[in-house]
């Protein structure tokens, strides 16, 4: 009995050490370390504070310097192309000659392509399509027609930086726009942009 004993109890201390062994190894194993990226791709959400300067007449009246807002939601189907819906306001001031004395205000439901055409890792350069329906407010002053209903669409070429919080960016944004209703005008506009990517 005693000499079983002993034996028993050599194996345990023999296995011990091992046994320790293979847990300090299985510890130093490295964990595969997570990939960041420097910015976010997906869905977001953009919000454009600018400018427009009208260059043509609507229905024989014209209108100076105005401001121009948009909200859009979106979504980047690769790094290099998105799609998003939205709607731009815009305000063209009426100038104190026109026949009809008042301002226009266009709300316009609209889409928008974007495809960047020079990338890095944090900014992108790219071309901007979009198309909607402007209305144009108000409808009527007194009896004559003012407003009306019509096509939009603006081309705008841009710049974007993604800062260091990945999922903001600031940029810029240059081009037209264009009405079609109460007449046809063209306007330069020019966006600031931030954005947010979820």
């Amino acid at each position: 009995m005693n000499r079983r004993s002993g034996l028993l109890a050599l194996l345990l201390a023999l296995s011990v050490p091992g046994l320790a062994l293979a847990e300090e190894q299985a510890g130093d194993v490295p964990r595969k370390a997570q990939r960041i990226s420097a910015v976010e791709r997906g869905f977001f959400l953009s919000l454009d504070v600018g400018g427009n300067l009208n260059l043509t007449k609507l229905d024989g009246r014209s209108y100076g310097f105005g401001l121009t807002t948009g909200l859009f939601a979106g979504y980047d189907i690769t790094p290099f192309i998105s799609l998003s819906l939205g709607a731009t306001a815009l305000v063209a001031s009426g100038s104190s000659s026109n026949p009809i004395a008042g301002d226009l205000l266009f709300l316009s439901p609209m889409a928008q392509l974007q495809v960047a055409f020079i990338t890095t890792e944090r900014d992108f350069v790219f071309a901007k399509g979009g198309v909607g329906v402007a209305f144009g407010l108000p409808d009527k002053v007194g009896t004559a027609t003012f407003g009306g209903v019509g096509v939009t669409f603006r081309a705008l070429v841009g710049y974007e930086h993604y800062m260091k919080m990945r999922h903001f960016s600031l940029g810029a944004q240059l081009g037209v726009t264009g009405v079609t209703a109460p007449g046809v005008g063209i306007g330069i506009t020019l966006l600031p942009t931030v954005k947010y990517t979820f």
